[in-house]
């Protein structure tokens, strides 16, 4: 996950705890529908980081498959290479 899709779910959370607190009156009861509202919110928020972590994951499977083919190729070349010097060295006129 980039920093710039973690810096907004941060705010999120941060905000999803101000709201918590803010759900407890001064005398001590606790305001049910707000809570429920809190809940749903903060299950949206976890949806939501799920989503970018599965995405991110995706991407980076994707560029580690092209890395690894790269790789794979840059050493058949090099194999390749090498195999071609050695038959030009066993090579004698």
């Amino acid at each position: 996950m980039t920093f710039a899709a973690v810096i907004p779910a941060l705010g999120a959370l941060s905000t999803l705890a101000s709201a918590a607190s803010s759900a407890v009156a001064a005398d001590g009861t606790q305001n049910v529908d707000q809570i429920g509202s809190v809940f749903k919110r903060q299950q949206t928020m976890q949806l939501k980081t799920i989503e970018l972590q599965t995405e991110a994951n995706i991407q980076k499977m994707m560029a580690d498959t092209a890395n690894s083919i790269a790789s794979g190729q840059l050493d058949s070349a090099t194999k390749m290479q090498n195999a071609a010097h050695k038959a030009a060295q066993g090579i004698h006129f």
